[in-house]
């Protein structure tokens, strides 16, 4: 179950693990949300090669069914890792929680799988992505300049980690 500092979903919206049958909405939802992104994730059969090897997707669909929200974890079983990344929303629908509540999904399927070691690379200029890590108790570790294309440009990355591990002193 979700933590109690992550807010429910909006009135009629629903979370799911985002399945093969999900694979032409999530790629058109990015394509609605960016302008460009590093890997094709446009491309529904990128999605669906995605989810069959070890990317696991979380969706949100509103009260009318609409896919509104989307994120994913590239997991690395072998080196209990994962990058939580692929973050989604409708510009109608920010503000809402969505990704937040995506994230602690994600981080909950990371946990259940023993996969403790989370992080992501943010937009710098994502005040609303970066807050969600920071609010989900992500440290900013650095920042990796002109990293990547992505939203139509070249832009700064702030790089976030998290271990669900708790430490003992």
């Amino acid at each position: 179950p979700l933590d109690s500092s992550v807010p429910a979903l909006p009135e009629g919206y629903e979370m799911f693990p985002g399945g093969l049958r999900d694979a032409q909405e999530i790629a058109r939802l990015y394509g609605e949300v960016f302008a460009s992104y590093p890997f094709p994730i446009t491309d529904p059969e990128y999605i669906t090669s995605a989810m069959k090897s070890n990317v696991l997707y979380r969706i949100v669909r509103d009260s009318k069914g609409t896919l509104v929200g989307a994120a994913s974890a590239e997991t690395s079983p072998k080196l209990h890792n994962a990058e939580m990344t692929d973050f989604a929303t409708l510009p109608n629908q920010r503000g809402l929680g969505l990704a937040q509540h995506i994230l602690a999904a994600l981080e909950n399927d990371m946990a259940e799988r023993d996969i403790p070691n989370l992080y992501t690379i943010a937009r710098a200029r994502s005040a609303g992505m970066n807050r969600v890590f920071y609010n989900r108790n992500y440290e900013l570790t650095g920042t990796l300049v002109n990293n990547c294309h992505i939203a139509g440009q070249f832009e700064d990355m702030h790089v976030w980690c998290k271990s669900l591990r708790t430490v003992v002193h």
